[in-house]
């Protein structure tokens, strides 16, 4: 054991085709910028003694009970096939505590044998937005992948410009993806059942006693219902992922790669800010049919398992995918129902979904603050809307009332859940800059404060720049978010 990590390496009883050894390349200077101690203690970890171990952190030096390993996949990026792998992500093992295992990795570590030309390095902003964005998804509630620790090795880097390297500690249920699943059906039958079973016990052990015919195919299931929430919950609150390739579909159902990601400050559908989808591909408002899409490709890889006959397999996974709708309306309308204080607003009820879809050409129309506009309905600041003196929203406003006490649950139980499903506050994109433009200087203090906030995402007395909507003078209108690779 080092320092309260129990490292056991589950993944490398996997095929070999699964997985390379791998040593990080050693970083010249490295010191720890950001250390999770919340998190280190969830992990039951020795916070004291880990958070200025910039030698584990950086992998300059790791323990004995390490045994580094860097993943091989394949993933469709904006559609297209390609065989990829973990060009600059190290998988140390598996971190065993209170019967739960977590995924252990370096990310920006270095090249491996599946970096394609990169120099496996990463920006130390990108791992700080990672860190960030990660954070913020956490205490809001929102299945997510966690940073642990952030690096700055004391090398230059030359991406959009010249910039300090960084390491990311992520911790993640695991690292398996939907791209895992198309590597192993291109290599054979045996590896993608090996995989599947693997996948079957590490995230959803109750199916792995069921007979064949029916555990694949609920995992499946399983892995299509998640990932439909985990996209409700991202529409919920304005979340833009950036980079849907199934590679960053995880089978866990964990928001996973924190690349180009940002929040949508005014609502508006055709929201994107990725440098690198330069058609939109994965705007705010395209991000439930390609979660579909995506999965759709897991359920093609997963035929195999499904029936000898590949008609029937076919069926069989179509069928599956089908639901992916009902999963992601109904949680999603469940969601939108929390944030107006109507606890049994039904997916299936046409006036219901219309009451929802009103809201929002409203908002579009005012070019209304997303995440201002929910606070302020549960704050009940009505003046603070931009529409409301229209007497077409008025009209909305009054069905809107009337369908919210038209419920049975009571008052308390209204208010918790509007305040649960309403954060005062999302970190906005021109905060954020500015605070990893500091950080790339060396100074932190700025991003420390916002860290703070982040903490508390339901506190409506953090103060005017953090809660407040942006002013026309904060947005960028060419803002870009960029991956770092």
């Amino acid at each position: 054991m080092y320092k309260g990590f129990n490292f056991t390496h589950d993944y490398k009883s996997l095929p070999r085709t699964f997985w390379s050894p791998y040593e990080p390349e050693e970083s010249e200077a490295p010191r720890v910028v950001l250390f999770n101690s919340h998190l280190a203690r969830l992990l039951n970890l020795d916070e004291r003694e880990l958070e200025q171990d910039a030698e584990f952190f950086s992998g300059n030096k790791l323990p004995e009970s390490a045994e580094p390993v860097a993943q091989a996949y394949m993933g469709h990026q904006f559609g297209v096939l390609n065989m990829l792998g973990d060009g600059r992500n190290v998988l140390l093992g598996e971190h065993n505590t209170d019967g739960e295992k977590y995924d252990v990795v370096l990310k920006g570590s270095g090249a491996t044998k599946y970096s394609r030309q990169g120099d496996g390095r990463a920006p130390i902003d990108s791992m700080l937005r990672e860190y960030i964005i990660s954070e913020y998804m956490a205490n809001i509630g929102i299945a997510t992948t966690r940073a642990l620790a952030v690096v700055d090795t004391g090398e230059q880097l030359t991406r959009q410009k010249v910039t300090p390297s960084g390491i990311l500690t992520r911790i993640a249920d695991s690292h398996i993806r939907v791209g895992t699943f198309e590597y192993a059906a291109r290599q054979s039958t045996e590896d993608l059942k090996a995989l599947a079973d693997f996948a079957i016990e590490r995230h959803y052990p109750y199916l792995a006693p069921l007979s064949e015919d029916k555990k694949y195919l609920l995992f499946y299931d399983h892995v299509v219902r998640k990932q439909a929430e985990l996209i409700a919950q991202w529409q919920s609150v304005g979340f833009i992922h950036g980079v849907m390739n199934t590679d960053n579909i995880s089978i866990s159902g964990e928001t996973i790669d924190y690349g180009p990601c940002a929040f949508m400050d005014v609502y508006n559908p055709d929201t994107y800010f990725s440098s690198i989808d330069t058609n939109g591909r994965y705007r705010y408002k395209n991000q439930p049919p390609i979660g579909q899409w995506d999965l759709g490709k897991l359920g093609e890889s997963l035929c195999a398992l499904f029936d000898s006959s590949q008609d029937e397999a076919v069926k069989l996974a179509q069928a599956t995918l089908d639901k992916y709708p009902q999963y992601y309306n109904r949680k999603y309308i469940s969601l939108m129902g929390d944030k107006l204080g109507i606890l049994d607003l039904d997916y299936e009820e046409q006036y219901d979904v219309e009451l929802v879809d009103e809201l929002l050409g409203f908002m579009f129309e005012y070019k209304a603050d997303y995440t201002r506009t929910f606070r302020d309905l549960y704050l009940t600041n009505y003046d603070k809307l931009p529409m409301f003196n229209d007497s077409d929203f008025i009209n909305w406003f009054e069905k809107y009332q009337a369908r919210k006490k038209a419920q049975s649950a009571k008052k308390d139980e209204v208010n918790i859940a509007m305040n649960a499903a309403n954060p005062s506050f999302i970190p906005r994109n021109h905060l954020v800059q500015k605070c990893l433009n500091l950080a790339v200087e060396g100074h932190y203090g700025e991003l420390k404060q916002l860290l703070k906030a982040v903490s508390k995402p339901f506190n409506d007395k953090l103060g005017g720049k953090y809660i407040n909507a942006p002013s026309e003078d904060d947005v960028d209108p060419d803002f870009k978010t960029y991956c770092g690779t």
